[in-house]
């Protein structure tokens, strides 16, 4: 009785980010020599870590916990993009993107151009949302802009002939993805979609669009 009387337990929550470090070694070590200074138990529940004591858990202890959780709270997530914009942004803006990552996520964020449509963000839980809020502004800054071609002849010369050495000199001077592709109709009517509308999509960003 006066045992039972005298055992405390605490519980520190934690979330799905933590429980990859909590099957660690890692973590098992730190448990280890927590149990062996303190005597105490360390548990891992659900959504929490127990821990059990004869008298009150030291602050100390706990805080020792905590931030071993928190340095170790691992998460990931994806930006999604077209593949224009992120095609821009890997070729144009890879360098100012990764410093916008280390800037806001102090170095403990990750940022990688994986597949050709999305950007992947990985590391310190506490940090990753504000990396990806900062990025999806960023995304945001690119100016869409669509061109239609006044005939079919100039839309061949641009996209296969040689002007096609233009298009790429425009990429590279204003930082810019051009696309030149050729969609169908614009209108409602059958009649409306016989001749082809021939667009040129250009993103960038700080790029002038009164042409």
């Amino acid at each position: 009785m006066v045992l039972e009387r005298n055992l405390h337990r605490s519980e520190i929550p934690v979330d799905d980010f933590h429980q990859e470090f909590l099957q660690s070694a890692q973590w098992k070590e730190f448990i280890k020599d927590l149990e062996r200074n303190y005597n105490v138990t360390v548990e891992r529940e659900t959504s929490s870590v127990v821990i059990d004591a004869l008298g009150d858990c030291s602050e100390d202890l706990l805080k020792q916990v905590r931030d071993k959780l928190d340095d170790n709270a691992q998460q990931s997530d994806d930006i999604h993009l077209t593949e224009e914009e992120w095609q821009l942004l890997k070729t144009y803006h890879q360098t100012e993107v990764e410093d916008l990552c280390k800037k806001t996520g102090t170095g403990r964020v990750h940022v990688a151009f994986t597949s050709p449509s999305v950007i992947q963000l990985s590391g310190d839980a506490r940090l990753l949302q504000d990396v990806k809020t900062v990025l999806e502004q960023f995304v945001q800054t690119i100016v869409h802009k669509t061109v239609t071609f006044p005939s079919a002849g100039l839309f061949q010369f641009m996209k296969n002939g040689p002007g096609k050495m233009t298009v790429l000199g425009i990429e590279r001077k204003c930082k810019s993805h051009i696309s030149i592709t050729e969609e169908k109709g614009t209108g409602d009517k059958a009649e409306d979609t016989e001749e082809p509308v021939l667009i040129t999509r250009m993103m960038a960003q700080d790029i002038e669009t009164d042409t």
